[in-house]
């Protein structure tokens, strides 16, 4: 089986190329600079710029399945997924899998809504994931606060998150790209409980057996450092929208579709803590 993976050197689609490999399947992955990644025979690098949504040709030679999700950055999803997702239903791919976010905005028009309308539209069979925060978030985006100072600074509130860990994201992709096809669903993604800022320092706290505290700011704040970190306006813009979402209490769902598919339970906030511990030190 050859499988495509977009945005194969990505925290989800990383881990995705690496099961499906552990699987013996043969994968075409995408990433910006195939110069970087490791050599190895059963993995096609190809090479795509998030800027530009035209998909490279014969990308999906041989292709029988697609995992497909817009790379970080990318602020209209959709221009980027369209062709991506067009291009799957001319090859006729067995299953795709495409990746969204949980909580998408309620305006159909909106570029996640419309990606996945998009994808329901095909005659091909496929999942759509809509994946809660990602747990991998605190060694990554708020890294920096949590190493340098012991310090979340966030402007969350007291609002609450089914925090999902990434690897789970990607069990469920490749579980369901390797499975016959079925009928076409959406599942939402969460972690096993939903967690509030300030209980996730003292989870690190725990691990990291050092402070680490949460503090609220404000958005204009929030705003300030994203920039200063080197985030695009626009993509700034975006992110400190998404915590109006959680404050609100809209990201506090938790589901059992990560059981569903993969028959375990989700990784709980403390495992992902004390695997992930060199990072966040």
């Amino acid at each position: 089986m050859l499988a495509l993976v977009v945005g194969g050197t990505g925290t989800v689609g990383g881990a995705v190329v690496r099961n499906l490999v552990g699987k013996g399947a043969k994968v075409r992955a995408t990433t910006r600079n195939p110069g970087r990644c490791s050599k190895a025979s059963n993995v096609e690098w190809l090479a795509i710029s998030p800027d530009c949504p035209e998909v490279p040709a014969g990308a999906f030679s041989g292709v029988e399945c697609a995992f497909l999700l817009a790379p970080t950055g990318c602020v209209d999803q959709y221009r980027f997924l369209l062709p991506w997702i067009a291009a799957a239903a001319d090859a006729r791919t067995t299953q795709t899998v495409l990746m969204t976010a949980h909580e998408p905005d309620d305006d159909d028009d909106a570029p996640f809504r419309r990606a996945e309308a998009a994808l329901r539209a095909t005659s091909i069979p496929g999942a759509i994931l809509r994946p809660s925060w990602f747990m991998q978030n605190f060694h990554t985006y708020w890294g920096n606060g949590v190493r340098q100072n012991g310090l979340i600074a966030l402007p969350a509130a007291n609002g609450r998150i089914g925090f999902i860990d990434a690897r789970d994201i990607a069990d469920v992709a490749s579980t369901l790209l390797l499975r016959p096809p079925q009928p076409n669903r959406t599942l939402t993604l969460t972690g096993p409980e939903a967690l509030n800022h300030a209980e996730i320092a003292r989870l690190l706290s725990s691990e990291m057996r050092r402070p680490i505290r949460y503090t609220n700011i404000d958005d204009a704040s929030f705003r300030r450092t994203l920039l200063e970190d080197g985030m695009p306006g626009d993509y700034a813009d975006l992110v400190v929208a998404m915590f109006a979402v959680v404050r609100a209490g809209r990201a506090a769902q938790v589901t059992d579709s990560v059981q569903s598919v993969t028959g375990r339970p989700p990784r709980t906030f403390a495992d992902y803590a004390r695997d992930y511990h060199d990072r966040l030190v």
